[in-house]
């Protein structure tokens, strides 16, 4: 009899052993699962708050556009308004609003909103960049570089455009327009000159 309970006892000790080791075991997955779920879901969020971080960067850039074509439009890429003047007015834009917790700063609280004067004015035919190549005029490049940043978690994006601005005469074009312009001819019609719009054209079909 007491043989017996030895083994009885041993064997009890034994699946209670292998009870607690499964017991650890089963702990340490569930420990590890939960870190690995909470490390998804910190980076799910990063990737969220970066991209949300760059729609706020890619705004500033069309304020900053907008802003710079109305200084363009107010001195007409005058050769008569020094480089430091027109710098001094462009400085005077202010930076966009905050779109909600993205604030138009670096991390030390500064400016994050510039725009610049990429190259001294040029004027007579225009030889280089995308539109009225070949026309008389006046071009001078700039550039808009806008940073966002989320002021509660520091994530920040930053985004930089070069800009071309142009002053040419628009008796030079056949069809000028500064919004979206829709063209639906009704008989058939021939356009002999150069087409511009600041936006998107669309065509209808005869």
């Amino acid at each position: 009899m007491p043989l017996h309970e030895t083994k009885r006892d041993f064997a009890q000790g034994y699946v209670l052993v292998t009870t607690l080791i499964f017991i650890s075991t089963a702990s340490l997955i569930a420990g590890s699962y939960l870190v690995l779920s909470a490390n998804d879901a910190r980076v799910s969020r990063m990737a969220i708050d970066q991209q949300k971080a760059a729609i706020a960067a890619e705004a500033g850039l069309d304020y900053g556009m907008l802003k710079l074509r109305d200084v363009i439009s107010s001195y007409q890429l005058s050769p008569s308004v020094t480089p430091s003047a027109l710098q001094a007015q462009i400085d005077s834009i202010p930076a966009p609003d905050p779109m909600g917790e993205y604030a138009y700063q670096t991390p030390q609280g500064l400016s994050a909103f510039k725009i610049s004067i990429e190259s001294p004015l040029q004027t007579g035919v225009i030889t280089n960049g995308t539109v009225a190549q070949g026309l008389d005029g006046s071009l001078q490049m700039f550039s808009i570089a806008c940073g966002a940043i989320n002021t509660n978690s520091g994530m920040s994006a930053v985004r930089k455009q070069l800009v071309q601005g142009l002053a040419v005469y628009l008796i030079r074009y056949a069809v000028f327009y500064d919004d979206d312009l829709e063209m639906f001819p009704g008989e058939i019609m021939d356009i002999f000159g150069r087409i511009h719009c600041n936006s998107d054209i669309y065509l209808g079909a005869i």
